[in-house]
């Protein structure tokens, strides 16, 4: 789907297939949202822009390949996952708004997400109207609350590198194997983790904000949190049952 405008329909686009490509779109002032995608293969996503009133893509199911997040559009996200050896780039400025309480990431390669001070990468609720505004264009009748979403899940092998971001209002427990707003969790042999986070908000989660567990004793995943802000978190800010190394410096 290529150099198309959808406009002032009740949602721009419905599309599920294996191997998407999206590129070079304009979705403009679409009442509901500016459309759902569906993919369980590779997914190419470049130079599509939201304009008019403020409203998601939503992004679902599986891609197995590397991906690019660029913040010329909004992103609403059901559940979507990304296979072990891909990488997905969040670009400064990205607004990823998660749809529901069973609604997350699920990371089997690498999410680079590169934040900067001045546009930071935001993961929050779809009630949230701080980042991308009123996107689910109910004015102030809903706010956003602890539990709106599930968590960013890091499985075996995978990484995080999380530089200039929020992350808030998740943790819903939806999935009870799936602890903290960030989770990340080696499950045997050979597959511990990386996780790297800075200059990053971590708030409001109705678990713990960062999780991090070995279930196997010869792993060693590792944790590093910098210049950063873990606040207002139910349970933990940080819970860890690594047997790999952590680093936490200069937080609050």
């Amino acid at each position: 789907v290529s150099g198309n405008s959808f406009a002032g329909n009740w949602s721009g686009l419905s599309l599920s297939a294996p191997n998407v490509t999206l590129l070079n779109n304009v979705f403009n002032n679409n009442t509901a949202s500016h459309g759902n995608v569906h993919v369980n293969g590779s997914l190419v996503i470049s130079g599509n822009n939201g304009t008019g009133l403020p409203r998601l893509l939503t992004l679902d199911g599986t891609a197995n390949s590397d991906i690019t997040l660029e913040p010329s559009i909004l992103y609403g996200i059901s559940y979507f996952g990304l296979a072990a050896g891909r990488t997905m780039t969040v670009q400064q400025g990205v607004v990823m708004k998660m749809q529901s309480t069973s609604s997350g990431l699920s990371v089997g390669g690498v999410l680079d997400v590169q934040g900067t001070a001045a546009n930071p990468v935001a993961f929050t609720s779809y009630k949230d109207d701080t980042y991308g505004g009123d996107t689910n264009g109910d004015g102030s009748a809903t706010s956003p609350a602890r539990a709106d979403w599930e968590c960013i899940a890091i499985t075996d092998n995978g990484q995080l590198h999380l530089s200039h971001a929020v992350v808030r209002y998740g943790g819903s427990y939806y999935y009870a194997s799936l602890r903290g707003m960030i989770h990340g969790e080696a499950s045997g042999s050979g597959a511990a983790l990386a996780l790297s986070i800075s200059d990053s908000v971590i708030e409001e989660s109705a678990e713990e904000g960062v999780y991090l567990i070995d279930n196997d004793a010869t792993q060693r995943s590792t944790l590093s949190i910098t210049n950063s802000t873990v606040r207002n978190n139910t349970s933990y800010g940080v819970y860890t049952a690594s047997y790999g190394v952590g680093d936490i410096m200069r937080c609050v």
